[in-house]
């Protein structure tokens, strides 16, 4: 089985009408929902989450914060010292962390 370049991923979605891209945004915003809930979930006050590549500050990206509270889309962390500036109590969308 051939792997599809990034050429030809490229040349797919430049040919996709507009009805076609709503529905692959439709699929990815379930998608996240559903990671999500499922993150949600698992969390709780007192766990370790390491925050992802996916948000700013970067400063703050791969940094291992301590769970404070569970929201309903967001996460309540301590960010060490050793986060410089961003040391502290902060939200984080919860997207953006994975349990460790």
């Amino acid at each position: 089985m051939s792997k599809t370049t990034v050429q030809e991923i490229s040349v797919s979605i430049l040919s996709m009408d507009t009805e076609e891209i709503k529905d692959i945004e439709a699929i990815l915003a379930m998608r996240k929902d559903m990671l999500r809930k499922k993150m949600m979930g698992k969390l709780k006050a007192g766990d370790s989450v390491r925050i992802g590549d996916n948000i700013r500050p970067v400063a703050i990206q791969g940094v291992i914060a301590k769970v404070i509270k569970v929201n309903k889309t967001t996460v309540s962390v301590t960010l060490p010292a050793s986060s410089g500036k961003y040391a502290g109590d902060c939200k984080i969308p919860s997207t953006c962390c994975e349990k460790v």
